[in-house]
Order: structure tokens, then sequence, then C-alpha cells
């Protein structure tokens, strides 16, 4: 009887210990989990918090015509050719209704 009661007493030891390191597990892969979401909800609140900015700038300062060509810029010449001009002129820009594009649009407000 003895021997069954120490055998008994042996193997609930181990399977306290098996339970202590598994719950060490869990607890650290909790922890590392944790860490990982608050991590993420900082850079996200920063980045929300810079594009709210960046937004509220001016748009000559956001907005730069990077094509290859300055396709969307108003060039040098074109100021000289338009300070020139004797007369106001018109420009009528013909477009389905709800179909404007706003890169036109921007360089027509030039």
């Amino acid at each position: 009887m003895p021997f069954s009661y120490f055998w008994l007493c042996s193997r609930w030891k181990e399977e306290v210990q098996l339970i202590k390191k598994e719950t060490l597990k869990n607890r650290t892969a909790l922890q590392g989990g944790a860490y990982s979401l608050v991590i993420t909800a900082i850079v996200l609140a920063i980045l929300v918090a810079v594009n709210t900015l960046v937004s509220a700038l001016p748009k000559n300062v956001t907005q730069h015509d990077i094509s290859s060509t300055k396709l969307y810029s108003v060039t040098s010449n074109t100021k000289v050719v338009v300070n020139a001009l004797d007369q106001d002129v018109t420009i009528y820009w013909i477009v389905q209704s709800d179909k404007e594009d706003d890169v036109i649009e921007n360089l027509l407000g030039k």
C-alpha cells in the first residue's frame, strides 16, 4: 500500500509540473500577443494622426507633378505667354456631367 501512495504522489507532482510549464508557455504567448496588439494599435494611431495632419496641408504643398514630361504643370514658357496676353482668355471645357477629371480641374485652376 505505501508503494502505490508514493507512486501516486510522484505522479501527481509530475502532472503539476507539466501544468505549470504549460501555464507558463500560455502566459508567455499571451504576453507576446498583447505586446504585439499594443504596438499595432500605437503604429495605427500614429499613421492616422500623420494622415490627418498631411490632409490639412494646402494642395500646393502636397500635390506635385511627377510625370516625366511635367504634363500637369504650368511651365515657365506658359507663364511668359500668358503674361504677354493683352486680353482675357476664356477657356471652355466641355465634359459630361459627373465625368470631370480632378487633375484637369486642378490644372485649369492654376
